[in-house]
């Protein structure tokens, strides 16, 4: 079994089955690619790897177009796509937009991958490499594809000293101390690895330390990563407090001048997250609009966002706290992007909705989903499961929800996002946002053959793993401290309880009564009628609007007590058959990702038997539950 440690990704490119590589090479006989830019060249660099090491051809870039060629290049004009493609073919086409055709053109076969920019081009190359590793049949191709959102970001919570807040993937990619002189290898592949799924941008900095990322020594460092991303599509963010500028009448005026000298530098900068203490949007509301305004206005003139995201909620717990909140943010507009946090993660990865989209229709709203592993050290779930949900059952309307970004720390161990599986999440990440309406379990399935060994044993039982995950880790995290550490349905704008009460639990039973805080007003009327009423409120939703009683009746005979307990002991039960199934592929994946992923199963395991003997030590008796008592 070869070694592997996980760092190639999805982007394997191994070697082929005899009879689907003598196919493809009966098709792929000769490759032109026509430009010449970072982006083309980067193109050419991807075919090349994709090629040798899947077909195992000699890759040859030729100039004379012959039967059985790829032709790759972007649509224009000039040059020999022009001759190629009728104008229809590339109509309504967006500019990250590419398709992929095969075609006869004057008695010669070709497969053409084209795009109306280099990005395009790019984005299309890495489909078709994608379409050889999962052994798609490529003879009469006709493929069409724009991305569904505009703004697709990975977000890292990384430090200055290299640390990264709540990572697992090891010390940050952004080695201050090389930067500038030297962009590693691994920079280059992390852009490889964004572009191969669609991700169009990265923001490089954790907000809460400060705007230290801005100084002048760390100015041209900026620009190194940025020149080493440009060429695969990726556009730099940086994160910071907006109140860190309070109180500077001058202000306005060091924005102009930030911006312009980020814009000098960086051509294509992507733009800025502000982060908003909630408490003092509240006290000092006027003045941080007007901030945002201008800052805003400064950016949109150079083609970059502003993102807006409110965070460390203060004051008192009240409806009108979150109303506050909720005016504030209604009164920034003039283009600034609101950033909500969905629920994933430590705070809230069970809550299914968010009041912000569906009640601020004047502003444009990008949601933020934690994609690594927050809820626990060595806790893994795959989020296709609820990023599906989310997609399905939100408005998916590009104009209200332009982008998304992911909280997801990949870092400098050798398999990026320190548990192995969690690279699935980095990837459906990207390709859901791509085409929020292509199938996940589709999706599922070819991240699975392009990263582990191409055999259906393997296939079958990572797919039934992945597909399991999640609720396995729902069950367990029911009453435990992932889900205590959550505060009420409103934890986007307001989170004000403090730990641990934050989620109350008691001898009377378990949940948040929102709807003694009325905090149902602020949720759309439907929602808040049927959850009103603890008898109508779906089950799934009970503890985020009611303090449940441990003795309350649900419609499966149990009462919430006992449904409780029964889920975790559920939860328990299939994270010990993921284990089961994981190590029957003992025999059929390399020894260092199968011992990595066997050891973090059993201790997800034993920490969940640990919670769940915790949490039912602190449960009143199964009679008192039963009957009632306290």
């Amino acid at each position: 079994m070869n070694a592997e440690d996980g760092s190639r990704l999805w982007l394997r490119y191994d070697a082929l089955d005899s009879e689907l590589m003598a196919n493809y090479r009966n098709q792929l006989q000769h490759v032109i690619i026509d430009g010449k830019s970072a982006t083309m060249k980067g193109v050419a660099k991807e075919l090349r790897l994709g090629l040798e090491g899947m077909l195992s051809m000699t890759f040859t870039e030729e100039i004379d177009m012959q039967d059985r060629s790829l032709v790759v290049g972007r649509h224009g004009p000039t040059g020999s796509l022009a001759m190629l493609l009728a104008p229809n073919e590339m109509q309504g086409m967006e500019d990250e937009g590419f398709i992929i055709l095969t075609k006869s053109v004057h008695g010669k076969r070709l497969t053409i991958i084209s795009g109306v920019q280099d990005v395009g081009v790019l984005y299309g190359t890495f489909h078709f490499l994608r379409l050889l590793q999962t052994g798609q049949d490529i003879r009469n191709l006709n493929i069409r594809s724009s991305p569904s959102r505009s703004l697709r970001m990975i977000h890292h919570w990384d430090l200055l000293d290299r640390s990264v807040v709540a990572g697992r993937g090891g010390p940050s990619l952004w080695d201050w101390q090389l930067l500038p002189a030297l962009v590693d290898k691994r920079i280059r592949d992390y852009a490889r690895a964004n572009a191969s799924i669609g991700i169009n941008a990265v923001m490089l900095n954790y907000p809460e330390q400060g705007l230290a990322i801005l100084g002048v020594d760390y100015l041209p460092r900026i620009t190194a990563l940025a020149d080493a991303f440009r060429p695969y599509g990726i556009r730099i963010f940086i994160a910071g407090r907006l109140e860190e500028w309070m109180g500077d009448q001058s202000m306005p005026f060091a924005i102009d001048s930030l911006m312009q000298q980020l814009y000098h530098l960086i051509p294509n900068f992507g733009g800025v997250q502000l982060v908003v203490d909630d408490g003092m949007a509240a006290s000092s509301s006027s003045t941080l609009v007007k901030l945002i305004h201008q800052c805003t206005k400064v950016v949109r003139s150079f083609g970059g966002k502003v993102l807006v995201r409110l965070q460390n909620p203060g004051g008192e717990l009240s409806v009108d706290a979150g109303k506050e909140a909720m005016e504030f943010l209604r009164k920034i507009k003039r283009g600034a992007l609101i950033q909500v946090p969905i629920g994933l993660g430590p705070h809230g990865f069970l809550s299914p909705i968010n009041p912000i989209i569906d009640a601020v229709n004047s502003i444009k709203v990008v949601p933020e989903f934690q994609l690594d592993d927050r809820i626990g050290p060595n806790q893994f779930f795959y989020i296709g499961t609820v990023l599906k949900k989310f997609l399905d059952q939100q408005l998916v309307d590009s104009e209200k929800l332009p982008g998304m970004v992911g909280i997801a720390n990949m870092g400098m161990e050798s398999n990026w996002t320190g548990h192995p599986l969690g690279q699935a999440n980095w990837y459906i990440y990207g390709r859901m946002l791509w085409g929020a309406r292509i199938d996940e379990a589709i999706l599922r399935k070819e991240w699975v053959k392009m990263t582990w060994p191409q055999q259906e044993e393997v296939y079958d039982v990572v797919d039934q793993i992945l597909d399991s995950s999640y609720q396995a880790v729902r069950d367990v995290s029911w009453a435990q401290r992932s889900l205590a550490a959550t505060n009420s349905l409103t934890y986007a704008y307001i989170r004000s309880l403090n730990e641990p009460t934050e989620f109350p639990s008691d001898s009377v039973g378990l949940g948040f009564d929102a709807v003694q805080y009325n905090f149902v007003s602020l949720y759309p009327a439907v929602q808040a009628k049927v959850s009103k009423d603890i008898k109508s409120c779906p089950i799934e939703l009970l503890h985020w609007f009611h303090h449940v009683p441990w003795h309350h009746p649900l419609s499966s005979g149990l009462t919430w007590g006992a449904a409780v307990l029964e889920a975790k002991q559920r939860g328990v039960n299939q994270l010990e058959r993921m284990l089961e199934k994981w190590r029957y592929l003992e025999h059929f994946i390399d020894e260092n990702r199968f011992t990595k992923v066997a050891y973090l199963f059993q201790q997800q395991i034993d920490e969940a038997l640990f919670n769940v003997e915790e949490w039912s030590d602190r449960l009143p008796s199964s009679t008192d539950m039963e009957a009632g008592n306290e």
